[in-house]
C-alpha cells in the first residue's frame, strides 16, 4: 500500500510544478529559462507519470481476485458501451453522407444546367460566327467585282480621255464650222 502512497504524493508533486510553471510571471525570464516546458512535455510527463501508477498499482494488487473480476466486469461494461457508441456514431456519420451526398447531387444537377446553357451559347455563338464569316466573304467578293468595275471605269474613262485630247486638238481646217453650232468664240 505504500507504493500507491509514494505514487499519488509523486504525481501530486509533478502535477503541482506543472501548474506552478503555467503561472510564472513572464517578467521572470530566468525562472522561465530554468523550468521551460512546452504541451508535449506535459504529455510526456502525465503519461510516463500514469504508466507508474499503473505498474506500482498492478504489483499491490495482482493477486488479490476480486480486483480482477471487477476489472473483468469495467472492462467488459466499457466494451458495451464503445459498442454502442460506435453504432451511434456510424447512425450519424451515415445521416451525415445522406446530406452530402443530397448536396453533391444537387451541386451536379445545377453544374449540368450550366453545361447545358453553355452549350446553347457556344451553339449560337458559332451560328454568328458562320455568319459572320459568310457576310464577310460576300463582302470580298463584291468589293472584288467592284474593283473590277473600277478599274474597267477607269480604262474607259482613260480611253475617253485619249479621245477627247485628240478632239480638241485636231487641225482648224478639219473642224466643221457650222451655223447650227451654237459655241461662243470670244
Amino acid at each position: 500500500m505504500w507504493q500507491i502512497s509514494i505514487a499519488l504524493i509523486l504525481l501530486g508533486f509533478i502535477l503541482a510544478i506543472l501548474f506552478l510553471q503555467r503561472f510564472i510571471n513572464e517578467n521572470q525570464k530566468d525562472i522561465n529559462k530554468i523550468i521551460h516546458l512546452d504541451n508535449k512535455d506535459y504529455f510526456y510527463i502525465v503519461l510516463i507519470v500514469s504508466i507508474l501508477f499503473i505498474l506500482w498499482i498492478s504489483a499491490d494488487l495482482y493477486h488479490r481476485e476480486e480486483i480482477i473480476d471487477f476489472i473483468s466486469f469495467a472492462g467488459t461494461v466499457t466494451s458495451i458501451i464503445l459498442g454502442v457508441i460506435a453504432i451511434i456514431y456510424s447512425m450519424i456519420q451515415s445521416a451525415t453522407s445522406v446530406t452530402s451526398q443530397k448536396a453533391l447531387d444537387d451541386s451536379a444537377m445545377e453544374l449540368n444546367g450550366i453545361v447545358l446553357e453553355l452549350k446553347e451559347q457556344i451553339t449560337v455563338s458559332n451560328k454568328v460566327t458562320n455568319d459572320l464569316e459568310t457576310n464577310y466573304t460576300n463582302l470580298l467578293k463584291k468589293i472584288e467585282v467592284l474593283d473590277k468595275k473600277l478599274d474597267e471605269s477607269i480604262v474607259r474613262l482613260d480611253r475617253v480621255e485619249k479621245q477627247t485630247k485628240k478632239d480638241i486638238i485636231i487641225s482648224p481646217f478639219e473642224f466643221n464650222f457650222d451655223e447650227s453650232d451654237d459655241t461662243e468664240w470670244e
